[in-house]
């Protein structure tokens, strides 16, 4: 794997590097619309209202998607529940942007890495995927992976999340 990573940027350490790590690789794939944390933030919140039920159903019940939403609000981000977390906000990131998120994380056979793919195809409307790749090391930090893009498709993705032959729906619920 580490053959086809071109560079990794790796964000401060000030307790929202997750977001961080985010904003950069969506910044790579639209330059002028750079985005920071907390717009990154708002846009997760608007997808959850939009799809409530949806994400009802894959992410474990309106009181799980509360504390999800509720959190992505956190004034305080250095707080622990604050943070990015692949198996909450993978599903949400990958539909929000109509692109394809990787999570690697440094223990790989402890945690294997998975792959997010958008869900609500109705809404996708997009004919290319880009990829973002994220890496979790040091039990608390993200890095952004770039991988060469003459090798991406080279790559294997990552497995998919358990819930994923579920969500797989043409449409919200």
């Amino acid at each position: 794997m580490h053959k086809f990573i071109e560079k990794i940027l790796n964000p401060p350490s000030d307790g929202d590097y997750g977001f961080h790590a985010l904003e950069k690789g969506l910044s790579l794939l639209s330059p002028q619309k750079e985005k920071s944390g907390r717009e990154v933030r708002q846009n997760l919140i608007g997808e959850i209202d939009r799809n409530r039920n949806y994400y009802n159903k894959m992410l474990g019940g309106a009181v799980e998607m509360d504390k999800i939403r509720d959190n992505l609000m956190a004034k305080d981000i250095t707080r622990m529940d604050s943070w990015l977390i692949r198996w909450d906000h993978g599903p949400i990131l990958t539909n929000t942007y109509k692109c394809i998120f990787v999570f690697f994380h440094a223990d790989w056979q402890n945690f294997p890495p998975q792959t997010f793919l958008p869900t609500l195809l109705s809404s996708c409307g997009v004919s290319i995927m880009h990829q973002i790749s994220l890496g979790h090391i040091n039990g608390n930090h993200w890095i952004l992976i770039i991988f060469n893009e003459h090798d991406i498709g080279k790559l294997p993705l990552p497995e998919l999340p358990p819930q994923w032959p579920w969500a797989n729906s043409r449409q919200s619920a």
